[in-house]
């Protein structure tokens, strides 16, 4: 089941451990053989949630880990060097409001966050991917445009925020993750 060059007739779906908290519009990220669902909204209450949970690839187990120092939904993640990094999102309790720019760091064997420089740009509903020591956040939505074209560089020696090229067009609700 798990071998890449199988036939699509070979491949087969099995069921994982649930995660121990229902939500959607999250953001997630792997370190190694654990993936990192943070934020979103709750199912249980509608409510925008600051929870951390931790899936172990080889266990196929869940674990609550530190909660996010705030309640977002529609933020994004990567990871570099070991490490958890998480950016923006609305942190309206409720809906798709109040963008913030803010940029955490995860610590998985401290189990602890650190609040890193904000960028510039207020988003969500962005991606954000790390390349070469180096945060890439692009597009997104925020209060003045639900298509935003800007890209922002976080360099993650420097602890440095620059801006990049804009984009030819706008977006949000975009994905990636760059290994």
């Amino acid at each position: 089941d798990d071998d890449p060059g199988a036939g699509a007739a070979a491949v087969r779906w099995r069921s994982l451990a649930p995660s121990p908290l229902e939500r959607t519009e999250v953001a997630a990220a792997r370190i190694g053989r654990h993936v990192y669902v943070i934020g979103g909204f709750d199912r249980a209450t509608g409510a925008t949630t600051d929870a951390v949970a931790r899936y172990d690839i080889k266990r196929d187990s869940w674990r609550l880990v530190e909660r996010l120092p705030i309640a977002v939904n529609h933020a994004t993640a990567a990871s570099a060097h070991g490490k958890l990094y998480v950016h923006g999102g609305y942190t309206d309790p409720r809906q798709l409001g109040a963008a913030t720019n803010q940029l955490y760091v995860y610590n998985p064997p401290r189990d602890r966050w650190k609040q890193l420089p904000d960028s510039a740009v207020l988003r969500a509903a962005h991606a954000l991917g790390a390349i070469d020591g180096k945060l890439y956040a692009a597009a997104g939505a925020n209060s003045s445009s639900d298509r935003l074209r800007s890209l922002e560089v976080y360099d993650i020696s420097k602890r440095r925020w620059s801006s990049g090229p804009q984009m030819e067009a706008g977006r949000n609700h975009v994905g990636g993750t760059v290994a």
